[in-house]
């Protein structure tokens, strides 16, 4: 005959309240998806935001910004964001979410070129220099929240991201002219 472990056991006693917990995961979540959705109003307070950024709520758990100059049919080239935003990635033991630089996949030579480029700057740049060809060009780890203590998280989250858009809004200007050689020459193909 099958036995259960003692934790299983510990929740089919207390299945109402693994039910109830279950529940506030799901809110909290839910939660979690709001604050990425608000955070256009908290750019749009940036000094740097008027020149021409958009931002684009992508999913509950990912948003990113993105410049109109690098609009390309219905999308954007390059886009500076935050994805794997959870309760588990933030709180948990999952991996942190992730702050990226990205370039849209049919394009990683611009990826490869811009990953050279920044590594060659010689500025000291927020993130890790990506180079495995995936289109991302920067990763960064967010910082994680300690499981138990609500008071500061939502400023924690806001504040990160800020620094983190805001950090390569303005990084990426000095490499815009790789960037419109690269839109020259497809525009040109």
């Amino acid at each position: 005959m099958t036995r259960f472990s003692e934790e299983s056991v510990l929740l089919i006693e207390n299945w109402e309240t693994v039910e109830e917990i279950l529940k506030a995961v799901e809110r909290l979540e839910s939660q979690l998806g709001s604050l990425l959705g608000s955070m256009g109003a908290h750019l749009e307070g940036q000094e740097w935001w008027s020149d021409g950024w958009r931002f684009v709520p992508r999913s509950e758990d990912q948003i990113y910004i993105a410049h109109e100059r690098w609009a390309v049919g219905r999308g954007y080239l390059i886009w500076i964001g935050l994805e794997r935003f959870t309760a588990s990635s933030l709180l948990g033991t999952g991996s942190a979410p992730q702050f990226y630089v990205w370039v849209l996949s049919k394009h990683k030579a611009l990826a490869n070129t811009l990953a050279e480029a920044i590594d060659a700057s010689g500025e000291d740049l927020l993130g890790d220099v990506d180079h495995t060809q995936s289109g991302y060009v920067v990763k960064h780890p967010m910082q994680k929240w300690p499981p138990g203590v609500p008071d500061g998280l939502v400023q924690h989250v806001i504040d990160q991201i800020i620094d983190f858009f805001s950090h390569w809004a303005q990084a990426l200007h000095g490499f815009d002219s790789i960037v419109e050689a690269h839109l020259a020459g497809k525009r040109s193909d």
